[in-house]
């Protein structure tokens, strides 16, 4: 008898696999690539394990960046964000003409993950 075998560990096909609430973040980021080019891209949406963005270089999985941007504050500043992560995937969306690009922190100060957090709320 075949029966499906299904788990904690065994994705389940159309369902996000999200660990960390999200929030849009539409703002202007600054990425440096392992050869120290900076280039400019656009992030979508942040949370405390990662964030979004949409560029023009298509970065390989796994592969480790360095990236600015900021984040609105409580008090109508914006505070800013610097991250080393971790590129987790890289997909290329013919409607952006460029690619949409997730991105794992690895490396944040204290004060960028309050910050964060207190964003995503």
């Amino acid at each position: 008898m075949n029966t499906p075998v299904t788990g904690i560990d065994t994705p389940v096909p159309g369902i996000e696999q999200r660990q960390h609430k999200r929030r849009y973040l539409h703002v202007t980021a600054h990425v440096a690539l392992p050869d120290s080019q900076i280039v400019e891209v656009r992030t979508t949406d942040v949370s405390a394990g990662g964030l979004a963005i949409i560029g023009a270089m298509n970065p390989k999985i796994g592969e480790t960046l360095f990236i600015r941007f900021s984040i609105p504050a409580n008090s109508g500043e914006r505070t800013p964000i610097q991250a080393t992560v971790k590129v987790t995937h890289s997909i290329y969306g013919s409607a952006q003409q460029n690619f949409r690009i997730g991105l794992r922190f690895l490396k944040l100060e204290p004060e960028a993950v309050l910050s964060i957090a207190e964003y995503v709320g």
